[in-house]
């Protein structure tokens, strides 16, 4: 678990320092949230695509 937190607070970090300077950017704030509409897509993507721990009992 404590792999996963370091993970999602690295995103926490690195994820709006990198939309700011792609807002920064010719295409705006516009495509900063273009970029982060599909970084949302993606890591929705992956989490559809995972399978269920084996005994956890979830998932049919």
């Amino acid at each position: 678990i404590s792999a996963f937190t370091i993970v999602f607070a690295a995103g926490q970090i690195v994820g709006p320092t990198v939309v700011g300077w792609i807002a920064d950017g010719p295409g705006g704030l516009a495509r900063g949230l273009v970029f982060s509409a599909c970084a949302l897509w993606a890591g929705a993507l992956v989490a559809s695509r995972q399978r269920p721990l084996a005994g956890s009992g979830a998932g049919g």
